[in-house]
Order: structure tokens, then C-alpha cells, then sequence
């Protein structure tokens, strides 16, 4: 997949019959993944070139930021799902007040025809865009009329009677629901970083800990998980203990020294909710009956 970033370097995101999905596409969920697939194809079918445009950092930073979300996906990590989809090219979009202010005629003429030159469209059906989000569905296909491309809305997909959202998503990993937010992302919910020194106070219970400071992405609820710890190809399964914005993972059977190296984090279900120890003992109690509930998960 060709990245694309900045307007600078338009002309590059130009291909022959140049079918086009636009969105945030926050958590790359599973109705995110419906409409990258249908412009895969579209593409296919006429001989074009798929292409994604999206935004960062997320628009709501700069329009609304009292109100603005905690990422599902890092821009890096989208890029890498939009990548194994099988989409041919990316354009990442800086959304700066320039950009924010710009009319819906005008990011349509400038940008998706006389810039990139598209053929084809797919947005959501309640995709909203240019200043004030005054643009809809109707204003592209007005102007696509008239400027020569097509445009297909898509309805929000549905699962347990609900529209699968990046709103809905984020609430779930809020409440400790990471199992369901699963399913609606189509994979596991994760979080990647770099291990960092701890107060070694877990090596006491015997169960030793890779602590990890997260800042940017939505935190899962305090308390503890099963999971699976990627380090550089390889899957380990874990549980790990979340509160505060510190993440803590015990990978089972893995003896590694990993302090420094960048670990990604697969959060699979939540065990239970956060608890304080009096002593080292009592800790070190629960901790069996987590690992013990996490090997029979992993046993099948």
C-alpha cells in the first residue's frame, strides 16, 4: 500500500478509475471495514485504484477539544489495517484550521476531483464534512453530477440490534467490555508501548510484570484482563492488571528480560474489577485464580 500524506503530494494519490472511501475511521471497525471492502471491489470490477482519505488528528481535537475522544486507533495503526484489507493507496490529511475551514464545494472541487481526479465515492450515509459540516451525501452527489463521479452512501451495519460505532465501541472498552468491543472491531482490542521500570513490587507475588504508561488511546476500565502479549512475532498469553493509566502484564510462562522493547497488548475479556491487597499473600492468592481462569480459556 502507497502512503500518502499531505496535500502536498496530491498528484500521487491520482490512479486510473480511482475508487475512493473518505471517513475518520476510528477503531477501523467492522462497518468501517464493509465500506474499505466494497471500494476494494468497485475497484476491482472496473480496473481502478483503491484508495482511502482520511484525517489526523481527529477532527473533534481542534473543532469541539473539551469533548474530543480518546482514540481507538492510532493513525500508524489504521494505516497497518487499512494496508492488510488489501487497499491500494492511503491519504492521511492533516486537519488544521486551514483545512477546517474549508467550504464543502471547495474540498470537493480542489481536492476529490481536480486533485485526485475520482471516479467513484463511497462515505458512510451520515458522513458530514467541509466547514461546520454543512456538506452531506446530497452535496456530493449534486456536484458529482456536475464534475463527473459517482457516489454511494452506505447504511450503518448493525450487530445485537445496535449500529456498530466508533461512539458505541469506545463506550464498551470504557466500561471494561473489551471482549464485546472485540467483536465489533472485528479483532481484539489493543494497545502498544514500550516497557518501562517498575517498582518491581508484582516480582514479590511471583508474578512479575512488563508496565506499560499509556496516554494517547481509550484505557479499558481499572481492573484485571486476559490477554495475549506480541513481542516481535510472537504471541504469549498474559493477564494483566490495569488501573491509573498503567497497564501491568504478567505473560505466562516467559522468563525474557523485555524492559525497553515495544510490546503490543491483545485485551481478549476482563476477569474482574480492580482490588487493593492488604498483604503480598492475598495478592498473590488472586493472581493463581486469574492465571488459573486465563489457562482455561487458553486450553479451549
Amino acid at each position: 500500500m502507497k502512503l500518502i500524506q499531505g496535500l502536498k503530494r496530491i498528484k500521487e494519490g491520482r490512479g486510473n478509475n480511482l475508487v475512493l472511501a473518505i471517513g475518520v475511521f476510528d477503531g477501523v471497525h467492522l462497518g468501517h471495514q464493509k465500506i474499505v471492502k466494497m471500494v476494494i471491489e468497485r475497484a476491482r470490477q472496473i480496473d481502478g485504484t483503491s484508495m482511502v482519505l482520511t484525517f489526523d488528528p481527529h477532527p473533534c481535537s481542534l473543532i469541539n477539544p473539551q469533548n474530543s475522544p480518546h482514540p481507538i486507533t492510532l493513525m500508524d495503526e489504521k494505516i497497518s489495517i487499512f494496508g492488510s484489507l488489501g487497499i491500494e493507496k492511503c491519504m492521511v490529511i492533516n486537519f488544521n484550521r486551514r483545512f477546517a475551514r474549508l467550504s464543502p464545494a471547495d474540498f470537493i472541487l480542489h481536492i476529490l476531483s481536480r486533485g485526485l481526479q475520482v471516479n467513484e465515492i463511497f462515505v458512510a450515509s451520515n458522513y458530514l464534512f467541509g466547514e461546520g459540516k454543512k456538506g452531506n451525501v446530497a452535496t456530493l452527489r449534486q456536484m458529482g453530477k456536475k464534475l463527473g463521479f459517482r457516489v454511494n452512501s452506505i447504511r450503518p451495519l448493525r450487530r445485537g440490534g445496535e449500529i456498530v460505532s466508533s461512539s458505541r465501541i469506545r463506550l464498551l472498552i470504557k466500561n471494561g467490555k473489551v471482549k464485546e468491543a472485540g467483536e465489533l472491531l472485528g479483532r481484539p482490542y489493543s494497545i502498544s508501548g514500550r516497557v518501562i521500570k517498575g517498582k518491581k513490587l508484582a516480582a514479590a507475588t511471583g508474578y512479575p510484570t512488563a508496565n506499560i504508561r499509556i496516554r494517547r488511546k481509550i484505557l479499558p476500565a481499572k481492573g484485571a484482563y486476559i490477554a495475549q502479549m506480541e513481542v516481535g512475532e510472537q504471541l504469549h498469553p498474559a493477564i494483566l492488571g490495569m488501573a491509573n493509566g498503567l497497564m501491568e502484564v504478567h505473560a505466562l510462562d516467559f522468563k525474557d528480560d523485555i524492559y525497553n522493547s515495544k510490546i503490543k497488548v491483545f485485551f481478549l475479556r476482563r476477569i474482574r474489577g480492580w482490588q487493593q491487597f492488604a498483604t503480598h499473600s492475598d495478592e498473590k492468592k488472586q493472581l493463581m485464580k486469574d492465571e488459573r481462569v486465563a489457562r482455561k480459556l487458553f486450553a479451549g
